[in-house]
């Protein structure tokens, strides 16, 4: 009778050991199932970036922009100099630890529309790398309406990208800046100040049409 007893008590410590074991492996394949599936997201996100809201946004390539800008290859009429409209101002001069010249301007056809063109020379005297961009203010228009700028891609000698280029103290760039015409009579006048400094130092020049 005792032996009956010790081997049914035997028989149901057994099932019961095998019971905690398949809980145990449920368990861990529970745990473990949110892991590969966060694996299979990292995977896919870092082959496919644009699927995650985090995904890093493709930047612009500036460095050695400036190296491209050649006004000589850009095919279109070059214009000639006129009359700024603020006579007391310089084509090139000192603003602020930078010194600016506005030189060339070039009238070409892009995308169904007369695009202008416009070189500068920028050099800097900052203690810290700086970009045309991110100090000055191009402010061009014909007959005092304000052109507006346009990104222009695929042109020989024009890389608009030169204009956010990072200048180191002691250098000087060309870069070169583009705006859609509002018609093809009126002079162009362009002005270069720093930002909200408008009547601080500036630099003009005009460009004829005609």
């Amino acid at each position: 009778m005792k032996k009956g007893l010790l081997i049914l008590m035997a028989a149901m410590l057994s099932m019961s050991m095998a019971a905690c074991g398949n809980n145990t492996d449920d368990a861990a394949s529970g745990t473990n199932a949110p892991a590969a599936e966060s694996t299979a997201a990292a995977d896919a996100a870092s082959a496919d970036p644009a699927a995650t809201d985090s995904a890093p946004q493709a930047t612009l390539a500036v460095e050695g922009a400036a190296d491209e800008v050649d006004m000589g290859k850009v095919e279109g009429t070059e214009l000639k100099e006129a009359t700024s409209e603020d006579n007391a101002l310089e084509s090139s001069g000192e603003i602020g630890n930078f010194k600016v010249s506005i030189e060339d301007a070039k009238v070409f056809d892009y995308e169904g529309s007369k695009v202008i063109a416009i070189s500068y020379e920028f050099e800097s005297n900052n203690s810290t790398p700086t970009s045309f961009d991110s100090i000055m203010t191009t402010e061009v228009t014909q007959d005092g309406n304000a052109l507006a700028p346009i990104v222009v891609i695929g042109v020989e000698g024009l890389n608009t990208n030169s204009a956010m280029e990072q200048v180191e103290a002691g250098n000087k760039v060309t870069l070169q800046k583009t705006f859609i015409l509002r018609d093809e009579q009126t002079d162009v006048n362009v002005v270069v100040h720093k930002y909200e400094e408008p009547e601080g130092a500036s630099v003009s020049k005009a460009f004829s049409l005609q």
